[in-house]
């Protein structure tokens, strides 16, 4: 079986979506893009199809296990190589992505691939997170980081883009539970709120993983988010 037979076969029997010919194609296309690029820009510690399938793509799109991201809108905070943004993109074409980071040249990697794999529900935002247009406040029904920073600092950055009721899914690992107890005071002063968390690993007995699902549950104060400099030094 092929690296690329493994999404297809997950995305079969663990989410009950069938790819078509052209999904696969931009599956194909991605890693081969990723690849290459990954060979001069560090996109990821990770160099090879196997470990890239597994630890990148379909930990990207195990989110759609719990959540439907059919017809949603979503922004991607610290998109980085394109994780979970793109391969959800790919999953789910009727959904629209805003993939929001800060370093020019991975920007310009993912509109690339935005080109290439002529995925016309992407677009790219080369900015801060903290720095957004105010336009873009309250905004999309679901928002979400992997791989980023800790929870208490990541819940000022992505909840005052949700609409109220809107999911921010947070990708997280082994410190998980310990991150969520350090967040108790920003849950409550960002009035939003823990509603589940699902733990998984991508093989036997590692890879520890946790997807954490917390809703917005009313406006969030207009002095949120802060300055980056003051979130890190104080954080909520």
């Amino acid at each position: 079986m092929s690296e690329i037979e493994k999404i297809v076969e997950f995305a079969k029997n663990e989410l009950k979506i069938s790819l078509n010919n052209t999904q696969i194609a931009q599956f194909n296309g991605f890693l081969r893009l990723f690849l290459e690029t990954n060979s001069h820009m560090n996109l990821s510690s990770f160099n090879d199809e196997k470990s890239i399938i597994k630890k990148h793509f379909i930990d990207s799109i195990y989110s759609a296990k719990w959540v439907d991201f059919a017809n949603k809108k979503i922004v991607d905070l610290g998109s980085g190589g394109g994780f979970p943004a793109i391969p959800l993109a790919i999953l789910f074409p009727n959904a629209q992505f805003t993939l929001i980071d800060s370093t020019t040249k991975k920007c310009l990697f993912l509109e690339k691939v935005i080109n290439e794999l002529e995925l016309k529900n992407v677009r790219v935002l080369n900015k801060r997170i903290e720095e957004l247009d105010d336009q873009l406040r309250d905004q999309f029904d679901l928002v979400t980081a992997r791989a980023l920073k800790e929870l208490r600092i990541l819940l000022e950055l992505s909840i005052p883009y949700l609409k109220v009721g809107g999911l921010f899914l947070s990708y997280k690992g082994a410190h998980a539970k310990a991150e969520i107890k350090d967040a108790s005071q920003a849950f409550v002063k960002l009035k939003c709120s823990l509603i589940d968390s699902f733990e998984y690993s991508l093989s036997n007995y590692d890879d520890f993983r946790a997807l954490l699902l917390i809703r917005k549950d009313s406006m969030t104060p207009t002095k949120y988010p802060r300055s980056y400099p003051t979130i890190l030094k104080k954080p909520l």
